[in-house]
This record gives structure tokens, C-alpha cells and sequence, in this order.
């Protein structure tokens, strides 16, 4: 049987048009998937910010200190710099907080070895009984008993133990989650704390509500440290970033507002995958329904 081609000019799509037919293709699956993502991220963060707006955020003069972790040797030598105001914090231990470039939430962050931690003295401003403390922390395994991330020994802090995190009461003990974090993860972990009142001291992971109990303070004489528990024990193997201390209870939007700021940055980094991105917002969302 003879068979007959059309000419080019009878061809129904060129090369060239099938190409770019593919291409348009493509394209527009890849809209199609930032749009769907898109969709997701637009329809859970209104419904933080619809959540937010519903209770006043009045944070005026709750400032303490921000350690965003992205400078050492700044003002000084072996010195960390507070961004909200004069609170320098200095590093110590046998071998000293590693500058992480990279991997972060934010720009740099610090890298803790489980024998290091950083001395932020004790001010007046640090000898709080109602506040909020606030950290990025990611490991794979932070060390066996107690690990300290933000701590003022005898007054507040939380822990990872066994890599479960919890706060400690030095009046009365482990305060815990019973949950592990010790997934190699960038997690957002933050408590609330009103000494002495039922129920007002509150841990949250990544803006999720955990625990609700009651916390006294025993003592304000030590000072404050973060990567551990003592000066000379229970350091935090694995990263620290963008440590935050207020003399408020952080309000709820605010903390899910944080959160988000840092999971998107995460995604912005390839920290995290789109899918991660997705089932995190998805957690959140249904949390925020639930509530």
C-alpha cells in the first residue's frame, strides 16, 4: 500500500507548535500546583489571621530580648547581640556555639555540640514571673535526661528530656508534652508561664496547644541561659535559631502568626518540602478549627 504525506504546510501542528504546546502544557501545570498550593496557604493563613483579629494583640512594651543567633563575635568576641535591645549574650563551654550558615530558619543559627551554651547574665528585666519564651530547635537527638534550650535555673525553662519536650518546676518537677522531638525537624516550641496561677502556664509545638498546667518560681538569682540547663551540665546537642523572650503571655494569633513567619521561610530555604509545607499548614488549620 503507498502511502501519502501531507507537506509541511498540510501538517496539522508543526514541530515548533507541538514543542510549544508542550510547553504551555507545563506551564500550566505548574500554575496549577502553586495555585492549589497557593489556595491552601491563602485559605489557612486567613484563617489565622480571621482567628487573630478576633482577640486584640497588644504587645507594646512586652519586648525582653530577641537572640536571632545569626552573629558571633559581635559586639565583641564570643558575644551574640540581642535585636530588641542591650541583652549581649557570651558564649561558653569546651567548645564554643558553631556558626551555621546554612540549613537555618532564619539566614545563620547556631550549632550546640552538648558541651557549649551561651550566658545571658541577669538582668533585672530577666526576673520575670509571667512571660513567654520562644525557640526554633532542630535535632536528631539532643542528649539523654535533661536538655536545656531557654533556661533560668530555679524560675523557668524548658527542656527537651530524653527528647521529649517539657518545662521543669523546681518546686515541684517535670511539667511534660510526652512528646519527642528528636526527629531532625525544624520544630517551633514556646511556653507561657503566670507563676503561681492554675492553668496558666501553657506549651505549645509548632502554634499547637500541648499542655496546660501550673508552674511556680523557686528563685530568681541565676541567670539566664540558652543550649542548657546549668552551667555545667544538661547541654542541647543541635540547632537553636531566633530565641525570643517577652514579659507577656503571648496571645494566640500572635504565636500562630510566628509560626507561620518561620515554617514559610523553611519553604522559602528548601528546609522543607511543599508537601511538608502543605501537611504542617493542614495541622494547623485543623487546630485552629478545632478551636
Amino acid at each position: 500500500m503507498n502511502k501519502k504525506f501531507k507537506n509541511n504546510s498540510e501538517i496539522g501542528f508543526t514541530l515548533i507548535e507541538m514543542l510549544g504546546a508542550v510547553l504551555i502544557v507545563v506551564i500550566l501545570s505548574g500554575v496549577l500546583i502553586a495555585s492549589n498550593r497557593g489556595a491552601v496557604t491563602q485559605a489557612v493563613d486567613t484563617k489565622v489571621k480571621a482567628f487573630a483579629t478576633s482577640i486584640p494583640i497588644t504587645l507594646s512594651g512586652s519586648y525582653i530580648a530577641n537572640w536571632k543567633l545569626d552573629q558571633i563575635n559581635y559586639p565583641t568576641t564570643n558575644q551574640t547581640p540581642d535585636s530588641w535591645g542591650a541583652n549581649v549574650g557570651t558564649l561558653n563551654g569546651a567548645t564554643l556555639p558553631v556558626l551555621q550558615t546554612s540549613g537555618c530558619v532564619y539566614n545563620n543559627c547556631l550549632n550546640f555540640s552538648g558541651d557549649d551554651y551561651i550566658d545571658m547574665g541577669n538582668p533585672i528585666n530577666f526576673q520575670i514571673s509571667t512571660g513567654t519564651a520562644e525557640a526554633w530547635i532542630k535535632t536528631a537527638n539532643a542528649g539523654s535526661s535533661y536538655r536545656g534550650i531557654v533556661v533560668k535555673p530555679g524560675a523557668y525553662g524548658m527542656f527537651l528530656k530524653d527528647n521529649i519536650f517539657e518545662i521543669y518546676d523546681w518546686t515541684q518537677g517535670d511539667l511534660t508534652t510526652n512528646i519527642n522531638l528528636a526527629d531532625n525537624n525544624w520544630h517551633h516550641v514556646l511556653f507561657i508561664f503566670n507563676a503561681g496561677a492554675t492553668n496558666g502556664t501553657k506549651l505549645y509545638i509548632d502554634s499547637v496547644l500541648k499542655l496546660t498546667t501550673t508552674m511556680n518560681i523557686n528563685s530568681q538569682s541565676n541567670i539566664l541561659l540558652l543550649g542548657s540547663g546549668s552551667i555545667s551540665a544538661q547541654y542541647f546537642t543541635g540547632y537553636i535559631d531566633d530565641v525570643r523572650l517577652y514579659e507577656d503571655a503571648l496571645q494566640i494569633g500572635q504565636i500562630q502568626q510566628n509560626y507561620l513567619a518561620g515554617l514559610k521561610q523553611l519553604l522559602a530555604s528548601n528546609q522543607i518540602s511543599e508537601e511538608d509545607y502543605a501537611s504542617r499548614l493542614d495541622a494547623l488549620n485543623q487546630y485552629i478549627a478545632q478551636n
